[in-house]
């Protein structure tokens, strides 16, 4: 694919690599090299939850503890894939839970940065989508589990403080909402995400579906405008490719055109 198209190809979470590593008996760093000289980019941060295993134990004890999950990132740093983090609050988890989880962020992070490595580019988190998901049973502790807007808002904004040393953090449209997300922006988040063509992970987790879908670039970048922010088009690495300095009067026209 990446003979033909300039694109980075991010793929496979920690959880996917250990699967590789249980079918193949093979070591993650092996196996993170071969997908890397077969064009993979970087891994997402997906299963991360939260990184504390008291938490991990109860609520997806199939999944991978936090040490794997830590190790398998740290191995796919010093391959110099790209790397992102991420955190779901709402478990019913305490706050020493919550700072375990950004404790383990930022000390691998240090030890990457320390290693002469990128470590995370960016830290993604969202509240726990349980609304819709009745195939877990979940939609019956709505009372108990979630996250209110402003507890979200308040994380992020921890997250930022306590995260100093990872450079982006981004707002969660698809699970929040263009509103709380843009709110977001004034609580330390540098990034409003990207548009989607389609979506299927957080829509069926349960998310309402009004915040889920596609958005447009221009959509984003009048979002943005509106919050008071100027927007930008990135890469995948966070280089800045266009500056939109006059979103507000492109908007207008493009509105009126429609």
């Amino acid at each position: 694919i990446k003979e033909n198209f300039t694109i980075e190809l991010n793929a496979f979470s920690p959880s996917e690599i250990h699967q590789m590593h249980l079918v193949s008996g093979k070591p993650y760093y092996d196996i993170l090299a071969e997908l890397k000289a077969a064009g993979l980019s970087g891994l997402p941060g997906g299963g991360a939850e939260i990184l504390d295993d008291r938490i991990r134990k109860r609520v997806s004890p199939k999944k991978i503890g936090a040490d794997k999950w830590i190790e398998i990132m740290r191995v796919a740093q010093r391959l110099d894939l790209t790397t992102t983090a991420t955190m779901v609050i709402g478990f019913g988890e305490d706050v020493e839970h919550r700072l375990e989880h950004l404790s383990r962020l930022r000390k691998l992070q240090d030890e990457s940065i320390l290693g002469g490595f990128d470590g995370f580019n960016a830290f993604i988190s969202w509240p726990l989508q349980h609304n819709e998901n009745t195939s877990m049973g979940r939609s019956r502790h709505r009372s108990k589990y979630g996250a209110s807007s402003v507890e979200y808002l308040r994380n992020l904004a921890a997250a930022r403080i306590f995260l100093h040393n990872i450079p982006h953090h981004q707002a969660s449209w698809p699970t929040c909402g263009v509103q709380v997300a843009s709110i977001g922006l004034h609580f330390g988040c540098d990034d409003f995400g990207s548009t989607m063509m389609e979506e299927n992970v957080v829509s069926t987790a349960g998310a309402p579906t009004e915040f889920c879908g596609s958005m447009s670039p221009e959509d984003l970048r009048f979002h943005i405008s509106e919050a008071g922010f100027i927007p930008a088009q990135r890469d995948s690495s966070f280089n800045i490719v266009q500056v939109f300095e006059n979103q507000d009067s492109e908007y207008k026209k493009l509105t009126a055109l429609g």
